[in-house]
């Protein structure tokens, strides 16, 4: 994938412009797919990380319990569901993207209103964030904003934004689900008051 056609100059015999487009489309097909597989392998790099730290966590309590180290209780119980749990949502996550990465995943679109969408999201992490010490707000404009989408697609995006923000937000903090018209677009944003992601990682 790292090849690419070298450009022949116009003294060349073949240095016609429709040999310099082709020379083109080909460089740019093939550094399009050099980055979309470096991201791909960054991806499962990633995958392979957020899998291991569930059962890593999981293989020391039991291995604890075995040796005696910790008494068989509810809270080991509750403990090790918490981490199969987060097992059951990153192999749910990867199926979802092994759809989307072979155009598969198919969309129930209708129209939905973003205010009411917006207003269920927040019922749902509103006892997560009330055990974290975190105070959850929503700003949306009084006029409902009606798009066509898919109600669960949408409301698995937003999950996923405000579990990140509520992990990343200390006790005390805030976050902000914010949905705004601007133009003929609607814009949601989830925003929260923890430290940010670190310089060296932003461009990822």
């Amino acid at each position: 994938l790292s090849t690419r056609v070298i450009k022949l100059t116009e003294n060349s015999n073949y240095g016609s412009d429709e040999v310099a487009a082709l020379s083109e489309n080909f460089n740019h097909m093939a550094s399009s797919l050099e980055t979309y597989e470096q991201e791909r392998t960054d991806m499962i790099a990633s995958i392979a990380h957020d899998l291991r730290t569930p059962l890593a966590v999981m293989q020391v309590r039991l291995e604890a319990l075995q040796e005696g180290l910790v008494d068989f209780n509810q809270s080991e119980v509750t403990l090790l569901l918490s981490q199969t749990e987060i097992l059951n949502r990153l192999i749910s996550d990867l199926r979802t993207l092994s759809l989307a990465d072979a155009g598969k995943l198919s969309l129930n679109m209708q129209v939905l209103s973003l205010n009411d969408l917006l207003s269920s999201v927040m019922g749902n992490y509103d006892l997560q964030a009330r055990k974290r010490g975190v105070r959850l707000e929503l700003n949306s404009p009084q006029t409902d904003l009606l798009v066509s989408a898919d109600f669960q697609r949408m409301t698995q995006v937003l999950g996923n934004l405000m579990t990140n923000a509520l992990e990343a937000t200390p006790p005390e903090g805030i976050v902000t689900l914010e949905l705004l018209r601007v133009n003929q677009e609607a814009i949601i944003s989830v925003k929260d008051t923890g430290s940010g992601i670190p310089n060296g990682l932003l461009e990822q």
